[in-house]
């Protein structure tokens, strides 16, 4: 809900200002605008490109422990919160035995920026945020080109890794886990 009170409060400080003269008086008027819902867009990013790349950051790994338990209560929690109740309802997780790492499997993307998946990995002390983004197919010449390879580094660096033909999981996952 930090994402409605800077919106409130930006709204607020940035409403409308008039200023009229009545019988020598200055009168002000402030016209204070109704903070508009986020769009389900805005939404969905927000929880894939903002919340979780910072839960997997600055949790020192508890989040990526979780995910690989099957501990995802916190997550649908949160999306559906943020998004909606059946959107978080059809996440799932997928865990490679032998593997640091868990793979988040979202709805299928409506809009270019929001993710097939994406995989948060285990580096000896660091940690990755790997996203698979449905995008626009006209940044590529491969007529088969779906989505890109992206994610997030710890600094809040956005990385783009290039564009990929696939909307599967198997195929993220060959593309990806070495």
């Amino acid at each position: 809900m930090k994402y409605l009170l800077i919106s409130v409060v930006f709204i607020l400080l940035n409403g409308c200002a008039t200023t009229e003269r009545k019988d020598n008086k200055i009168v002000e008027e402030v016209v204070v605008q109704e903070p508009k819902e986020p769009t389900y867009q805005q939404k969905v990013y927000y929880l894939q490109h903002k919340v979780l790349p910072q839960w997997t950051y600055e949790s020192e790994g508890r989040f990526l422990h979780d995910l690989m338990n099957n501990e995802l209560s916190q997550l649908k929690d949160v999306a559906g919160e943020i998004v909606s109740p059946e959107y978080a309802g059809n996440i799932t997780v997928k865990n490679i035995d032998g593997q640091n790492l868990a793979i988040i499997v979202f709805p299928k993307p409506k809009f270019p920026g929001d993710c097939f998946f994406v995989l948060i990995k285990r580096n000896e002390d660091a940690f990755s945020y790997t996203t698979y983004e449905k995008s626009y197919s006209f940044l590529s010449d491969d007529d088969n080109y779906i989505g890109v390879v992206g994610g997030w580094s710890q600094e809040g660096n956005h990385l783009n890794f290039g564009p990929r033909p696939y909307s599967d999981l198997d195929s993220f996952i060959k593309d990806n886990i070495q």
